[in-house]
């Protein structure tokens, strides 16, 4: 196009920060309600498709659990679609770790910088990402991220 390069900037997707703000939000009140004032929090929320890798993070919660023994994850996940729903609720069951796992119906999205706050950390697993609300958001939030190096993640 003939622009010179120092003249272009990258400007990403964009965050309501005056939303996503930790002053704003209301995490205390979520943990009390969810009893877990004395957890490490660790958060995941999302669709249940394959590609966002909510089932990997289900199958390491026992090995978080052994690292990290007062750790407890809260999984906020879409009933669509619905076998992926299921198929995350069956592993839950099946990997024993129902007292590790709180696992809510999804939160309206303006809710969603309460449960943020009330979090120690959040966790992207996706296996492909183009880019990551979930961690921006967070990061909005000032939540350390634990994210996959795929797509913009790492840029995030």
């Amino acid at each position: 196009m003939g622009v010179k390069g120092e003249k272009l900037e990258v400007i990403y997707n964009g965050i309501d920060y005056d939303l996503f703000s930790p002053e704003k939000a209301h995490g205390t009140q979520i943990r009390k309600r969810l009893n877990l004032e004395d957890r490490f929090v660790y958060m995941c929320s999302g669709r249940p498709i394959p590609w966002k890798g909510v089932e990997y993070l289900v199958k390491a919660v026992p090995l978080i659990s052994k690292k990290i023994p007062n750790s407890k994850l809260m999984l906020i996940v879409t009933h669509q679609p619905k076998d992926g729903y299921e198929n995350i609720k069956k592993l839950i069951r099946e990997l024993d770790v129902e007292s590790s796992v709180c696992l809510l119906d999804p939160v309206p999205g303006r809710e969603m910088p309460n449960y943020i706050a009330a979090t120690d950390c959040v966790i992207v697993p996706s296996l492909f990402e183009a880019f990551g609300f979930t961690a921006a958001e967070a990061c909005a939030m000032g939540k350390p991220v634990v994210a996959t190096d795929v797509g913009s993640l790492p840029e995030v």
